[in-house]
């Protein structure tokens, strides 16, 4: 991500495959993780919350990858990540 914006499209389109098979690997951890924990967290669709949550965090690191990849040696740049999607769950 950081080394070359260009070149990881290239090879992101050409690992497409692998890319889905992963995220479905790591929803279904995800929604397992979610209905575990259920109570402690805000009512919600395991399903749904899965995919934007992935999809939020995709979209914030290719963004960073892309336009600032300098924030990922900000001070605080993975906490203020993490808080986003704890935030995101919490009641």
């Amino acid at each position: 991500h950081r080394a070359d914006g260009a070149l990881h499209n290239a090879l992101a389109e050409g690992h497409r495959a692998l890319d889905v098979q992963a995220e479905a690997q790591f929803r279904k951890v995800m929604r397992t993780y979610l209905e575990s924990n259920a109570s402690e967290l805000r009512p919600m669709d395991p399903e749904l919350v899965s995919f934007i949550a992935i999809r939020a965090m995709e979209a914030l690191i290719h963004g960073t990858a892309l336009d600032a990849p300098e924030m990922f040696e900000y001070p605080g740049f993975a906490d203020e990540v993490a808080e986003l999607l704890v935030r995101y769950l919490e009641p």
